[in-house]
């Protein structure tokens, strides 16, 4: 079994040394990644202290909720309309990451609206323009953040973005740049997700406040 506990420390003492080197010096939140792994090894991460897991599929969201520790839980993976009712029937699911279309937050909103739910979302962006990743354009955003705040069941929490395998600092800057503009105009806006377990040192530099890490916290 890997070294969870020690693996769980050393990640830990890297976000705050990378928080300490960004100009911002937020307190980041980490997203364990469970995506391929077992629920021992979840557990076993739960117990180590870890408060919040993230998964990219709704059926596996679905069945972890019956087999891990009490634990916050998040929607990080692309969401299909059709999946949405089985989304929002999860225990302890406290924000989906990948809202990437007006569309989308219509349909959540419908469907939160029928369960008498109040959702928390991230809106996807996909700030490097790549056509093999999810994610609205930037110009898209202040027009679906504007349209949003009419919805009575969902609250834009802030921002989320997958970044290209080739590291460039300045999609970073650009993430934050509209994370900042945004929260001067919506007072929920307070949480930007980007950075992995390839990037996250880079991300937090350059003003992530929440990191989803999979592969390192496991290895």
């Amino acid at each position: 079994m890997a070294d969870i506990a020690k693996n769980i420390e050393n990640i830990k003492i890297r976000i705050q040394e990378a928080a300490q080197r960004s100009p911002y010096n937020e307190r980041v939140k980490l997203i364990a990644v469970t995506k391929y792994q077992t629920d021992e090894d979840a557990n076993e991460a739960i117990r180590c202290g870890i408060t919040d897991i993230g998964e990219n599929h709704v059926q596996a969201l679905m069945k972890k909720q019956n087999t891990l520790l009490p634990c916050r839980k998040h929607f990080i993976g692309h969401l299909q309309t059709n999946k949405i009712k089985h989304l929002l029937s999860v225990r302890d699911l406290v924000l989906i990451h990948s809202v990437d279309s007006l569309h989308l937050a219509e349909e959540l909103e419908k469907q939160a609206s029928a369960m008498d739910k109040d959702i928390e979302i991230l809106l996807q962006v996909n700030v490097s323009g790549e056509e093999t990743k999810f994610g609205m354009k930037e110009t898209e955003v202040v027009p679906i953040l504007n349209n949003i705040s009419r919805f009575e069941h969902l609250t834009v929490k802030g921002f989320m973005s997958i970044m290209p395998v080739i590291t460039n600092p300045d999609y970073y800057k650009r993430m934050r740049y509209i994370f900042d503009n945004s929260a001067q105009l919506n007072e929920n806006i307070s949480i930007l997700s980007m950075g992995m377990s390839g990037d996250f040192e880079m991300a937090i530099e350059n003003g992530a406040n929440m990191v989803r890490i999979g592969s390192l916290l496991f290895i």
